[in-house]
């Protein structure tokens, strides 16, 4: 199965995120981790948006940030998110195929 139809297929469901995302606490220290939930709040043939179940943070992802959905609900992607106060920082950990 490609990545959209398995992102499809947890569309309104929970997943958990590989890397495990990284967040900035109140004072400012960088706390790496972090394994929220995050809601598939959309999902199309050529993208997909999630939402942490937690604080409601959202990202928008084409199919080129996920590397695979398996199916225990685990993304893995190809970038690494972290948190920062109402900012949600996404940055490469390689090049796109």
């Amino acid at each position: 199965m490609d990545k959209a139809a398995a992102i499809k297929e947890r569309l309104g469901r929970k997943v958990r995120l590989r890397p495990l995302q990284k967040s900035r606490n109140e004072g400012g220290k960088l706390v790496e981790g972090i394994d929220d939930e995050w809601w598939v709040a959309e999902a199309s043939d050529k993208h997909l948006r999630l939402v942490n179940a937690r604080l409601g943070h959202s990202v928008g992802l084409t199919y080129v940030h996920v590397e695979e959905c398996g199916d225990a609900g685990l993304v893995t992607l190809r970038c690494q998110i972290t948190l920062d106060g109402d900012n949600l920082i996404m940055e490469p950990l390689h090049p796109p195929e």
